[in-house]
């Protein structure tokens, strides 16, 4: 009986205990975080110490905690780029509290646009994202766009074409599978899809965003390998003038054989800037001149670029920006080398090869918001105007002529809102239009539209998600000899981010892409004597992009490590296939794979020195920034022009608060060829130093390309930079 006893007693403490845990009162807290001008903050942490109780901000820095135990707790809140808080706080019953977070030295996260189209940490994209900011560019002084963009992690070039994580060979330039735009709107040419790096206002560019996944989910064709956005800068508060200055010169060919032209063959730059503020307008004006007599025979140009930029600011919460960027070219026209005993110049019957081309972009943007940021509104309208004609020896001596004339202009419309608590839901459409004058394409037009729409759940913070989706139409007009083609397809998209700490978080991603082809993959018929024809092809599938990518990152301070594990599956893919010997064709791949990882690391020794020999010595070298990206990618099937290992290296080390040393290196495996597939290529092994002087008004940089002097290709038959040598003067003048 008295064990019968203790077993009922123990029974109903445990029923006891089981219920009064389930009737524990909860509560909810709320509250705001803001700086300390009462800013809200978006996207700050607030947790509930000890417990996995919390919260994210919203875009006006209110939050809510639900189902918090009445007691004594510890909130706690953080923010990259601001100092965390701490505080105790009692809850017995509704309970709001607000914070004020003071700033950090630095902001160790750059805040991007790129990954979902509207404003996030870098850390809450779900997808992968590199950046580059202006201070990355400058110092390195870059001569044009894409020798920037062989610098940046996850990126690669074959000549002129870009490529991430290699979801891109190489075919002139024609059919790019990366998304390029400048402040959002996409600057792909009407005819080719190409880039054209040299319209590019580098000296302009505030940040480079790069989004490495398939972004078709919300911008369509063309972003199934990724997407590049150039953010320009704003104008300054007061009156600014710059003069910047370059003068360079290539050093000799490795091998006296390779010797063509006894004079030293030199590049200059020279670029004029002013940006002011009058009232509510905020100006940027700049003209730029370039020329170059380049190291290989037929391959110098000479550019002039002009750049205008307005932005008018309704008060706080709208403003309207228009851009016009112009750019001119008159470049040699060699497509490949004499031979490898003569690897620098080019048969004598194209010594006279010319290409001429102008590029024209406008842009007019309407930003606004309502609500204390809650709802936000983005209207782009936009005008691409590109044209270039060429001159290629027939070999008999003559000249055949090509040229094309494209016009691509278009309509995107944005409304990102908060219908309910914890979602930011954004949805958007846009239309445009292409008008094509080409005798290797012929008289062609197309037009086309999209709708989209995304949301961003954050109810169960700490964990994070994304979905989207995105439907396309494209109507390739019929013509005398085309009798017209409808692209269309609806890409999903979905994605994860779990904060497993205010530091450390992983991320899960995958969704779906296409690109339509180019009027160039489906309609260029030309021929190029001694060196290879092209037939059109009419009847060509759109693409399709299935992709994956599972990763985690780390930030601390100035520190950070990435790594991501990605699958990019293909149907349909356009590549140039040589269907017989000097003849090639666009055609689809049934299917092919490209899969891989990339790892990133940051690094900065600045504290460190500083602990090691104290304040005063530190100060002398003030600090040191060291950077490290690997990628690794194998393909299903055969797909040249894509190295299966990339290592980029990085090091800035500053001394003496004016002075910084730059070291940058890349090393890439040997790419397969597309056509001469015999020939020998090497691994790619290249070098830059650079010494640089700043002071108030300006800078002084030395700088050494390709410091070894080592000789390598990206495409067949033509030799990448050899050696140069140059100095740059940059002069600041403020009012």
């Amino acid at each position: 009986m008295n064990k019968l006893t203790t077993i009922l007693s123990v029974i109903a403490i445990l029923t006891f205990t089981t219920f009064a845990e389930k009737t524990v009162t909860t509560y909810t807290v709320s509250g705001k975080v803001m700086d300390k001008n009462n800013e809200g903050l978006a996207g700050a942490n607030i947790s509930v110490v000890g417990t996995e109780l919390g919260a994210s901000t919203d875009l006006t820095g209110e939050y809510n905690i639900v189902d918090v135990p009445a007691g004594i707790h510890k909130l706690r809140v953080s923010m990259m780029g601001y100092e965390s808080e701490i505080q105790d706080v009692t809850v017995t019953k509704y309970t709001e509290i607000n914070f004020w977070l003071g700033e950090k030295a630095f902001v160790s996260q750059p805040i991007i646009v790129t990954g979902s189209r509207t404003q996030q940490r870098l850390q809450d994209s779900p997808v992968s994202i590199g950046v580059v900011d202006a201070e990355q560019i400058a110092e390195r002084n870059f001569l044009t766009a894409d020798e920037a963009m062989r610098f940046v992690g996850g990126v690669s070039m074959s000549d002129d074409q870009v490529s991430i994580r290699n979801s891109t060979g190489y075919a002139k330039g024609v059919g790019s599978r990366v998304l390029v735009m400048i402040d959002g709107v996409p600057v792909l040419a009407g005819d080719t899809g190409e880039i054209k790096w040299d319209a590019f206002p580098l000296g302009q560019i505030k940040q480079v965003e790069v989004a490495k996944s398939a972004s078709s989910a919300l911008y369509g064709s063309s972003g199934g390998g990724g997407v590049i956005n150039f953010i320009t800068k704003k104008p300054s508060e007061r009156g600014v003038y710059s003069i910047k200055s370059e003068f360079g010169v290539w050093d000799k060919p490795a091998y006296e054989v390779w010797e063509w032209s006894d004079k030293t063959r030199v590049f200059h730059t020279i670029g004029l800037e002013h940006s002011r503020q009058v009232g509510d307008w905020g100006i940027i004006l700049s003209v730029e001149e370039k020329q170059d007599q380049s190291y290989r025979q037929t391959n110098d140009f000479h550019r002039g670029q002009f750049f205008g930029k307005a932005v008018c600011n309704f008060g706080d919460v709208s403003k309207l920006s228009f851009l016009l960027n112009g750019a001119y070219e008159d470049r040699g026209g060699g497509l490949e080398w004499k031979g490898q005993s003569a690897a620098l110049e080019v048969d004598s019957t194209h010594l006279d090869d010319r290409v001429w081309s102008s590029k024209l972009q406008f842009y007019a943007i309407y930003d606004g918001s309502a609500d204390g940021g809650k709802r936000f509104w983005n209207l782009k309208g936009y005008a691409n105007y590109y044209s270039w004609f060429d001159r290629i020896s027939d070999e008999t001596g003559g000249f055949d002529e090509h040229y094309s004339k494209s016009m691509r202009a278009g309509f995107d419309g944005q409304y990102t809102f908060t219908p309910i608590k914890d979602n930011r839901f954004t949805i958007g459409a846009e239309t445009f239009g292409t008008t094509i004058d080409a005798n290797i394409f012929g008289r062609r037009s197309g037009f086309g539209g999209a709708v989209y729409a995304q949301d961003e759940i954050t109810a169960l913070y700490p964990f994070v998600t994304t979905v989207g989706v995105r439907g396309d139409l494209f109507r390739v007009n019929p013509s005398d000899d085309y009798e017209g083609e409808l692209y269309g397809q609806v890409n999903p998209k979905i994605g994860f981010v779990y904060h497993i700490t205010d530091n450390l978080a992983a991320r899960l991603s995958g969704g779906s892409g296409f690109r339509m082809p180019t009027m160039a993959e489906l309609f260029t018929e030309i021929r190029v004597a001694g060196l290879i024809n092209v037939r059109p092809n009419p009847y060509l599938n759109a693409e399709q992009t299935y992709s994956g990518e599972v990763g985690i990152n780390w930030f601390s301070g100035k520190q950070m490590l990435d790594i991501a594990g990605f699958f990019n599956r293909y149907q349909n893919m356009i590549e140039p296939i040589q269907v017989i010997a000097s003849q090639a064709q666009f055609l689809n791949i049934e299917e092919a794979s490209i899969f891989g990882g990339e790892a990133t690391l940051r690094f900065n020794f600045g504290d460190i020195s500083r602990w090691m020999v104290g304040d005063e010595v530190a100060d002398i070298l003030s600090s040191t920034d060291v950077s490290a990206n690997y990628v690794y990618t194998k393909t299903s099937t055969y797909l040249p022009y894509r190295p299966q290992h990339t290592i980029l290296l990085s090091a800035n080390v500053n001394y003496w608060k004016h002075g910084t040393i730059i070291f940058d290196g890349r090393y890439r495996t040997k790419p397969e060829l597309g056509f001469y597939i015999t020939d020998d290529v090497v691994d790619q092994k290249v070098y830059d130093i650079a010494h640089n002087l700043h002071f108030d008004m300006w800078a002084l940089q030395l700088k050494v390309s390709n410091l070894l002097n080592y000789n390598y290709i990206e495409i067949e038959r033509n030799l990448a930079p050899i050696r140069s040598y140059s100095a740059s003067l940059t002069v600041n003048f403020v009012e």
